[in-house]
Formats: C-alpha cells, sequence, structure tokens
C-alpha cells in the first residue's frame, strides 16, 4: 500500500496579503543593511575629517591630505558650486510595488577657496561627499559661504595647488 497522497491545499489557497506580508518581510534586511552602512560611511567620513589636520592654504606645500576652511571666492561657470537635494516621491507604479522613493541629486563646479593666507582651487570628485549642516540633506554652496575642505593635495598641470579627492569632504554650515 502506498502512503497518504500529501494535500496541495497549502500552496493553493494563500492569500494576497500573505505574499504581501513575505514580500515585506524579504525587504527589510535589505532596508536595514542600507541603514547600517550608510551609518557606517558616515562614521567614517566623520573620523577622516577629525584625523585630518587643519591647515591654512600657504602652509600646503609637502602635505598630502589636509582640512582647509575658508571662503568660496569664484566658480567655474553659472551657479552654485555644490548643490544638493533630496525629492521623495509617491510613485505607485514602482515595479516592486515599493509606493515610495527617494530621489537624491547632486550638482557641483570647480570652485576656489580663499583663506587669509591665500587661494587653492577645489575639485570635487564623483564619489567626493558633501555634508551639511542640521539635517544634512540638501543645501547650496554659493560664492561668499564659508566652507571646510577635507581632501589631497595636488598640483595641477599649470603648477596651482589643487585640492580633490579620492576620500573627499566639504562641509557646509546649513544654507
Amino acid at each position: 500500500m502506498s502512503p497518504p497522497r500529501p494535500s496541495a491545499t497549502g500552496f493553493v489557497r494563500r492569500s494576497r496579503t500573505d505574499a504581501a506580508t513575505r514580500e515585506a518581510a524579504g525587504r527589510a534586511p535589505t532596508a536595514l543593511g542600507h541603514r547600517l552602512v550608510n551609518r557606517l560611511r558616515a562614521r567614517a567620513r566623520r573620523r577622516l575629517v577629525d584625523a585630518t589636520p587643519t591647515r591654512r592654504i600657504r602652509d600646503l606645500d609637502g602635505v598630502a591630505r589636509a582640512t582647509v576652511v575658508g571662503t568660496v571666492a569664484g566658480i567655474a561657470g553659472d551657479g552654485p558650486a555644490v548643490e544638493r537635494w533630496v525629492d521623495r516621491e509617491n510613485t505607485d507604479g514602482d515595479r516592486r510595488g515599493g509606493g515610495g522613493r527617494t530621489v537624491v541629486g547632486r550638482a557641483t563646479r570647480p570652485f576656489v577657496l580663499r583663506d587669509a593666507t591665500g587661494e587653492i582651487r577645489v575639485r570635487v570628485p564623483p564619489d567626493g561627499h558633501v555634508v551639511f549642516g542640521g539635517d544634512g540633506e540638501c543645501g547650496v554652496v554659493a560664492r561668499g559661504d564659508e566652507v571646510a575642505v577635507t581632501g589631497r593635495v595636488a598640483r595641477d598641470r599649470g603648477g596651482r595647488r589643487l585640492l580633490t579627492g579620492p576620500r573627499f569632504v566639504v562641509r557646509a554650515d546649513a544654507t
């Protein structure tokens, strides 16, 4: 005699709410992982800025990495030197059915940073970080704003000093 056949109704009768619950439970570890990675990256940026000595522009000779605090004196092109925005959309037509999506954008232009001892050119690399005071999510750095720039000190083709990446951070107060 053969064993009794298992009932297939357990798989067929699952409701849509069960599927939605399983889908939400599957997304939770991913969201938690993203949040953890973002916190670790922010902590690494803070440690980098805290560990890098603050220098005046005239004292940058022979220095590989420095933090320079100064005023934005000139910007290449029209518009702000750095602009970062966050747009939270409600997208009901998302393929995954997430419902809400956050869009983050950034626009940067090379600019000149000036302190009491001189000027230095600053180029924000694509992977450079921009941090604003307050909520830290969005803001604008324009001519006349005071910023702190942490980055690698290099020389461009003309022999002028340039502050750039990798591991580059621009900090500005809330604007």
